[in-house]
């Protein structure tokens, strides 16, 4: 099986396995502000959750190489979006990673991993597949298939970036082609965004942006976003890794004319890690007679193959994008419960090994506080001693995951959330985590030197006794 590999999450503490942490450089708009920005997605629970749409288009499922097809649709089917109950039907670590229309129905080609409860991955040799009917959002699984490589768009359209990094989160510049020829200008009003990679490979814009698929003139190309991370400009050390893929844009190559639609944020945890900037898992798509399909994470999304836009050239539209089925309030809600346990549990795990790194410092020995050297010989890992934060500007996926879960406004868990993950910021960027990272080598009697004898931050579950750190009840 191919896998792309951007910057791993490497916690040798832990084993010989990855978690997958890549640095997406460039963010796209959340929510309902297709023109880019920095606000947290929000959004309601079960049917007619109306979130940002963005598409991903793949030749090979049983249509040409630019995405055509003859005929009426044979899906019957409203334009929108279907929420694909992956976690109910299969199992919690899945990913739509193929689409084909095959008779009256949808098969899907959804990949699967395992998952540890730290986050690390390990890469399964088979895939499933299921057929998914759209009117009654049911899902039917079928026998496994082996793993494989995603199709991706080898049409004559193609996008092209600078290879230099766009500065502090800006849009990336654009050249659309055709045969290597100019084609449309790619109208500014639709931001592109870049994300970086260790080891580089593809251009930052490569990794943002992609075309999904061509119907005629029109090209299907799927965008990530949003455009700055989350708390800006208060992130800390985060630069890339926050984006998904959030829009889905129709573009004539020969007008300029463009559609853009906004893409639902999925829930899964599994999804944010193998979409979020490592693209091992991309949208997918599929023409079907008048219709289009674009798959990305857990929602697959009908729109019409020719938008038919009758404005002037160069025109942007904002497509309708509702969503006519949604998923099951209560798997909204355990995906939500997870997230606030795993900003919880990386709250207690930095915590922790603070508590450890200053107590041994001092010499302190307090009972349940084991001493720096299980974390300086492997036999404890904490998240926060990753030279990786620093070195890239990366934090664990799933602590941006849980940063970036799409919460109604309204949710007691909003407040909860942005208590955690300030606190989180603060604690990772503080000088006590960089001594403790080692970033410079000191002494313990430096280390307690540099604060006074004072514990220098207020560490969660934790009081101060006699300038040490004792746990809390």
């Amino acid at each position: 099986m191919d896998v792309f590999w951007v910057e791993a999450w490497v916690m040798p503490m832990r084993g010989r396995l990855f978690s997958l942490c890549v640095l997406s450089l460039s963010l796209t708009l959340v929510g309902c502000n297709p023109s880019g920005g920095g606000a947290r997605e929000s959004t309601t629970y079960g049917v007619g959750n109306a979130v940002a749409v963005q598409g991903h288009g793949l030749p090979g499922n049983g249509i040409d190489g630019n995405g055509e097809g003859t005929g009426g649709s044979r899906v019957s089917s409203a334009f929108g979006w279907y929420f694909v109950p992956l976690a109910s039907t299969i199992g919690p670590n899945e990913a739509i990673a193929g689409l084909s229309v095959n008779g009256d129905r949808l098969e899907l080609l959804i990949r699967t991993d395992s998952v540890d409860d730290n986050g690390n991955v390990t890469f399964s040799k088979v895939w499933h597949r299921a057929w998914f009917d759209p009117e009654t959002a049911t899902l039917t699984k079928e026998p496994d298939t082996p793993a494989r490589s995603q199709q991706t768009y080898d049409g004559s359209v193609s996008l092209q970036f600078p290879m230099t990094f766009p500065d502090h989160f800006q849009p990336q510049t654009v050249a659309v082609e055709i045969d290597g020829k100019p084609a449309a200008k790619w109208p500014d009003a639709i931001p592109m965004y870049g994300s970086a990679a260790n080891p580089s490979g593809s251009t930052p814009g490569d990794l943002d942006n992609r075309i999904l698929g061509q119907v005629g003139d029109w090209i299907w190309v799927a965008l990530k976003g949003p455009q700055y991370p989350p708390l800006y400009p208060n992130q800390g050390p985060l630069l890339w890794g926050f984006r998904r893929w959030d829009r889905l844009v129709a573009f004539d190559v020969r007008t300029g004319d463009a559609v853009q639609y906004a893409i639902p944020a999925s829930y899964s945890r599994y999804v944010w890690m193998v979409s979020s900037g490592a693209d091992l898992v991309v949208p997918t798509f599929a023409r079907d007679g008048d219709h289009v399909w674009v798959a990305v994470g857990e929602w697959i999304g009908c729109f019409p193959a020719d938008p038919m836009v009758s404005a002037g050239a160069g025109t942007v539209t904002q497509g309708g994008s509702p969503v006519l089925h949604g998923p099951e309030d209560a798997y909204v809600r355990s995906q939500a419960q997870q997230m606030m346990a795993e900003l919880s549990a990386k709250q207690r795990e930095i915590a922790d090994c603070l508590a450890s790194y200053w107590d041994t410092a001092v010499g302190a020995h307090v009972p349940g506080i084991p001493s720096f050297d299980a974390y300086s010989a492997g036999q404890r890992a904490a998240w926060n001693l990753e030279t990786v934060i620093y070195n890239h500007g990366v934090l664990p996926p799933d602590l941006v995951w849980a940063m970036e879960f799409p919460l109604p406004e309204d949710d007691p868990l909003v407040r909860q959330r942005t208590m955690i993950e300030r606190t989180v910021l603060s604690l990772v960027q503080s000088p006590l985590n960089l001594d403790a990272m080692g970033v410079v080598t000191k002494p313990p009697q430096a280390v307690v030197q540099e604060f006074h004898g004072k514990p220098p931050v207020t560490l969660p579950g934790y009081e101060i006794r006699n300038n040490a750190y004792w746990p809390k009840g």
